[in-house]
């Protein structure tokens, strides 16, 4: 897994700081281990999620502490935690940035109810919100919604469905199924190519 699949897989942008990570880390890691979630179906996710835990404190750790970037968050420590209020924020924010950074931790929330939420999302008028909503969607692992998400990869542009594409590789999620079956429809050859691939490996993965 190369950085970028790394974030994405625990539900992140680049920008993420050490703290974020290991919490991500620890959500995800208490959801889809077989042992909390009672069903071997999230084996591969732990698995995922483990091994980009480790590339991203190892490429953290060989960074000099007084080169790395600090992110100054939107939202505050409070309202991370406050699903309900993300939810507000998400749907009625009007920063674009700030309905995005709403979605992500209503991702790492752990919550499959925010799906309500996250829902909503796809219909915003930015496509990074769009984005966001479906990473945090792919990384709950929701059993629901693929249709949905379909539908919004219709209606995005090439830029939004190649990052589709590429939260689908990182996460594995079986809810984007439903785009990659779409994207073998696409008129473009890149995505065509890139879903044929993605269905490949997620064959593969599941009949590990």
């Amino acid at each position: 897994m190369n950085d970028d699949s790394c974030y994405l897989a625990l539900g992140l942008g680049r920008d993420a700081p050490s703290e974020e990570i290991r919490k991500a880390y620890r959500n995800l890691s208490m959801k889809l281990h077989p042992d909390a979630s009672g069903t071997a179906a999230t084996a591969l996710g732990f698995t995922r999620t483990v091994r980009a835990y480790k590339v991203l404190t190892a490429a953290k750790s060989r960074v000099s502490p007084g080169t790395l970037r600090t992110t100054l968050s939107v939202l505050d420590s409070a309202t991370k935690t406050d699903v309900f209020k993300l939810g507000q924020i998400l749907v009625s924010a009007q920063d674009a940035k700030e309905r995005s950074e709403a979605a992500k931790y209503l991702g790492l929330s752990g919550k499959r109810s925010v799906w309500v939420f996250l829902r909503k999302g796809l219909y915003d008028s930015d496509e990074r919100v769009i984005c966001s909503c479906i990473r945090a969607a792919a990384v709950l692992g929701l059993a629901q919604g693929g249709s949905e998400i379909a539908g919004a990869w219709q209606r995005s542009s090439l830029t939004c469905r190649k990052t589709i594409l590429k939260i689908a590789e990182a996460t594995r999620s079986e809810l984007l199924l439903p785009v990659l079956k779409a994207a073998q429809q696409s008129e473009q050859p890149e995505l065509r190519l890139a879903s044929r691939r993605l269905l490949r490996e997620y064959s593969q993965d599941h009949s590990a």
